[in-house]
């Protein structure tokens, strides 16, 4: 016969009653009944733990909401790790005179390696493995190219398109979701760089290196313009990830939301750099050696 489950009353008074001695009474009775009574109460310790953890996650969570709230004026802002910039207002052209400006970070950078034995290749800090070979760094620098960079047309202020201005437009007039971002990545050109690499290495070549010289230049810039809404600066916070992390499930929920939620227009305003190559030679040359580059 299949015993009863209990009822609320007997439930309370289990877990209420305290066990008042240890299993082994002699009675199989009252050792059966200890045993449902600790059980009860192992169950109701476990419930009021996650209760207590879960009320401070919320109530952490609460006091960021607050923090992330604000009386101030901007609309939007850039990602400060990129560039500290902000506007309170919406219209595209006093929006793209703001983020839109030439990028920082643009720069020609050149690297010499020298190659390094296999079997010695794991004793050597820095060593990379480049089409079957080992090598390490003997020098590397970056040529700054910002002071040089401007917008590609002439009376086009934003660099962007005319297509590109009216979607921006449109969302920063229609657009009412709180986390859609503006993704502006700025791209730089340069006629004939490909010759100016092919002197940079000739000259260090000339002046004795004869280890591996690769010449590139970092040309784009991407930065990400957000609202300054709360519940946008709420989401975007270090410390909200942490407490969704804490709660297991929440990361769970938040990684596809913020990655649906997230989007908005891109838009690639155009730039250059304005200097032709032999302009930059004379600026250059004469400090190139087999170390590298000796601004003195």
């Amino acid at each position: 016969v299949q015993k009863d489950s209990p009822n609320a009353k007997e439930i309370l008074i289990a877990v209420g009653g305290g066990t008042g001695a240890g299993t082994g009474t002699g009675s199989a009775k009252m050792d059966r009944d200890l045993i449902r009574r600790m059980r009860y109460q192992d169950k109701v310790v476990l419930v009021l733990m996650l209760a207590a953890y879960f009320i401070a996650l919320m109530f952490t969570a609460s006091l960021a909401y607050r923090q992330a709230s604000n009386s101030s004026p901007v609309r939007f802002y850039g990602d400060p790790r990129v560039e500290d910039l902000m506007t309170d207002n919406a219209d595209a052209d006093d929006f793209l005179h703001v983020f839109a400006q030439p990028p920082r970070s643009v720069q020609l950078c050149i690297q010499g390696m020298l190659p390094v034995p296999t079997l010695l290749a794991h004793l050597v800090d820095g060593s990379l493995e480049w089409q079957g070979c080992f090598y390490r760094h003997v020098f590397s620098f970056g040529l700054d190219l910002t002071p040089f960079i401007v917008h590609e047309e002439e009376g086009r202020s934003s660099g962007l398109e005319a297509d590109g201005v009216e979607t921006l437009r449109k969302f920063l007039r229609e657009d009412v979701n709180d986390l859609a971002t503006v993704q502006l990545v700025k791209e730089v050109s340069w006629d004939r760089w490909e010759e100016l690499a092919t002197n940079i290495k000739h000259k260090i070549r000339q002046k004795g290196f004869d280890g591996l010289i690769h010449v590139s230049w970092r040309n784009t810039e991407t930065l990400t313009v957000y609202k300054n809404r709360t519940w946008a600066n709420f989401l975007h916070r270090g410390i909200t990830r942490v407490l969704l992390a804490l709660s297991v499930v929440g990361y769970m929920w938040y990684a596809p939301y913020m990655y649906f939620r997230q989007r908005g227009p891109e838009v690639h305003p155009k730039f250059k750099v304005d200097i032709d190559i032999e302009s930059y030679w004379q600026l250059i040359g004469e400090k190139i050696n087999e170390r590298g580059f000796d601004p003195q």
